[in-house]
C-alpha cells in the first residue's frame, strides 16, 4: 500500500529525530527541565553592536553586557556597543525612513528591532551585516530578502532577462513573490528555532554534522536519478531547472529540520480502534457508494460527402444483422468504424451511467443484457451500434475494502490538526514584525486567526447561555441526580 505524505514525512524525520534525542536525551526534547518565558526562542545571546568605524578594531560585532548597559543609561554614564552609537535613540526615525522603502539594511534592522524591544540576532549571519537586505524580523533573527527568494531566484532572474524588466518592475515582482513565500518561510522558521532552543552548542555541532552526512546521502541519489557523475554536472542540470546546489542544500536542510520538529511534537497516536473506523464509515456512506459503469463496444458510422445519411443507414441496419448472425464486431469496427476507439476494435473503457453525450445510447447501454447488440441509433452526426462487455450495478463498498484507508485519513486527519495546533502555539508566541505592508501576508493572517478565535468562543458562549439545565445535566453527568 502507497505511503500517505504525512507517513513519509515521518519516516523522512525519524533517523534525525533519533540523533537529536541521542544528542539531547529523549527527556529533554520531551520536556525540558529549565524553563524559558518564551519556549519558541532561548534566551536572547548578549545584544550586539552595528559598530561604528573605529568602534572595534576588526570591524566584527561586539556584545554588550545588557545589565551594565542599562545601568549606564539609568546614571547617565556613557553606555557601550548599541547604545554608545546612539542607535536607540535614532530608532523611531530609522523606521520612519526605512519601512516606507521595503528592503531594510541589517544595521537598520538593528535600530528597528530595538524601537521594538526585540534583540537582533543573526545567528551566523554576521557577513550579510553590511549589505544584506532584511524583510523582518522573526523573533529577532532577520528575514533576508536573500534567503527568502533563493528557491526562485534562478527563476525570477532569467524571467527578468527574457522580459527585459525594469528596475522598478524587478522590485516590484520580488515584493509580489515574497508575499507568496514569507508565511511559510516564517512558519518553517520558528519550527527550526523551536527545535535549535532545545540543544545545547556542541549537540547542535552534532546535529549540523548529521545534516550534512543526509546531504551527502541525498547528493548522490539525486545525481543518480539525474544521470551525472559530478557535482558539478548536477549544479548545472539544477541550474536549468531553475535551482542550483546551494538553494537545494538550504532548502534540504530547512526541510529536515522543520519535519524532525512535526514528528517530534506531532505523533498519532499508533492505533485507530475499530469503533472509530465503523464511526466513520457510517458517517460518509455516500463517500464509498458508486454508480454504475458499463464497458463496451461502439461501431461509429458518420456521414460523409461519398455517403449520404441514407446510404449511412443502410450500412448502419447491414452490419447489425451482421452481429447477430455472429460476425466478429472487433473486425467490423476496425474495417467500418469512424469512432475514436475504432484501432482497437470499437472498445471503451468503463463509462458510468449518465456519463455519454448521446443520451439514447447512455440509456441502452444500462439495459441491454451483456453479449446483445444494439442499434443502430441515430445521433447528430451519423450512427452508432453498441454491444455490452460486462456491467457494473450500482452499490457500495464494503467497510472491509475500505478499513484500512479509513484507517490512514484518520492518522491524517489527527496529523494535520496537530500540525495545525503546534504551528499555532508557535504563531502566538512568537515576535514577528516586517517592515514592508507590501509584502505583509503574516500579519492579516494572525488577524484572521484572532477574529476566528473570538468567533468561536462567542458562539460557544451563546450556545451555553441558550442551554437549558436539562442540557447541561445531559453534558455533564456528574450533575445528574
Amino acid at each position: 500500500m502507497p505511503q500517505s505524505p504525512y507517513l513519509r514525512l515521518l519516516c523522512a524525520a525519524a533517523g534525525l529525530l533519533a540523533i537529536v534525542c541521542t544528542l539531547a536525551g529523549c527527556k529533554q526534547l520531551g520536556g525540558s527541565t529549565t524553563k524559558f518565558k518564551n519556549p519558541v526562542a532561548p534566551p536572547p545571546p548578549p545584544r550586539i553592536s552595528m559598530n561604528q568605524p573605529g568602534d572595534e578594531a576588526d570591524g566584527g560585532v561586539a556584545p554588550v553586557d545588557e545589565p551594565a548597559a542599562g545601568k549606564a543609561a539609568v546614571q547617565g554614564e556613557k553606555p557601550q556597543g548599541l547604545a554608545a552609537a546612539g542607535r536607540i535613540e535614532q530608532a523611531s526615525a530609522t523606521a520612519a525612513a526605512v519601512k516606507s522603502s521595503g528592503w531594510v539594511k541589517t544595521a537598520d534592522a538593528a535600530n528597528l528591532a530595538a524601537d521594538s524591544g526585540v534583540e537582533l540576532r543573526l545567528d551566523g549571519k554576521e557577513e550579510k551585516v553590511s549589505s544584506g537586505e532584511v524583510l523582518g524580523l522573526v523573533n529577532g533573527r532577520p528575514i533576508f530578502v536573500e534567503d527568502l527568494l533563493r528557491p526562485v531566484a534562478v527563476r525570477l532572474e532569467r524571467q527578468r532577462i527574457k522580459d527585459r524588466w525594469t528596475e522598478a518592475e524587478y522590485e516590484a515582482m520580488k515584493r509580489g513573490t515574497c508575499k507568496n513565500l514569507i508565511n511559510s518561510y516564517i512558519e518553517r522558521e520558528l519550527m527550526i528555532q523551536a527545535l535549535k532552543s532545545k540543544l545545547k552548542e556542541e549537540q547542535l555541532t552534532g546535529l549540523q554534522q548529521h545534516l550534512n552526512k543526509m546531504y551527502q546521502e541525498k547528493i548522490k541519489e539525486v545525481m543518480k536519478a539525474k544521470k551525472v557523475a559530478t557535482v558539478m554536472e548536477l549544479d548545472a542540470e539544477l541550474q536549468k531547472e531553475g535551482s542550483n546546489l546551494e538553494t537545494f542544500k538550504a532548502g534540504f536542510e530547512s526541510q529536515i529540520l522543520a519535519q524532525q520538529y512535526m514528528a517530534q511534537k506531532t505523533m498519532p497516536k499508533t492505533t485507530v480502534d475499530r469503533p472509530d473506523l465503523l464511526e466513520y464509515y457510517h458517517a460518509h456512506l455516500s463517500d464509498y457508494e458508486y454508480p454504475a459503469q458499463v464497458k463496451w463496444q461502439e461501431i461509429k458510422l458518420k456521414f460523409k460527402k461519398n455517403r449520404n445519411k441514407a446510404q449511412t443507414a443502410e450500412l448502419a441496419q447491414k452490419l447489425v444483422e451482421d452481429l447477430r448472425q455472429g460476425a466478429d464486431f472487433e473486425a467490423l469496427a476496425k474495417q467500418h468504424s469512424d469512432g475514436a476507439t475504432a484501432a482497437t476494435g470499437g472498445i471503451w473503457d468503463w463509462a458510468t451511467q449518465g456519463s455519454l453525450l448521446e443520451t439514447t445510447v447512455d440509456a441502452a447501454l444500462f439495459k441491454l443484457p451483456p453479449g446483445e447488440i444494439g442499434g443502430p441509433f441515430a445521433c447528430a452526426d451519423g450512427f452508432e451500434i453498441i454491444k455490452v462487455i460486462r456491467r457494473k450495478d450500482a452499490g457500495r463498498t464494503s467497510f472491509d475494502e475500505v478499513q484500512d484507508k479509513i484507517r490512514m485519513k484518520l492518522r491524517e486527519v489527527e496529523f494535520h490538526k496537530s500540525v495545525e495546533e503546534l504551528l499555532q502555539g508557535l504563531r502566538e508566541k512568537a515576535v514577528v514584525e516586517i517592515y514592508n505592508p507590501e509584502v505583509d501576508a503574516w500579519t492579516p493572517m494572525m488577524e484572521e486567526h484572532r477574529r476566528q478565535e473570538a468567533r468561536a468562543a462567542e458562539e460557544a458562549r451563546t450556545t451555553e447561555e441558550a442551554q437549558t439545565p436539562e442540557d447541561k445535566a445531559e453534558k455533564n453527568p456528574v450533575n445528574r441526580s
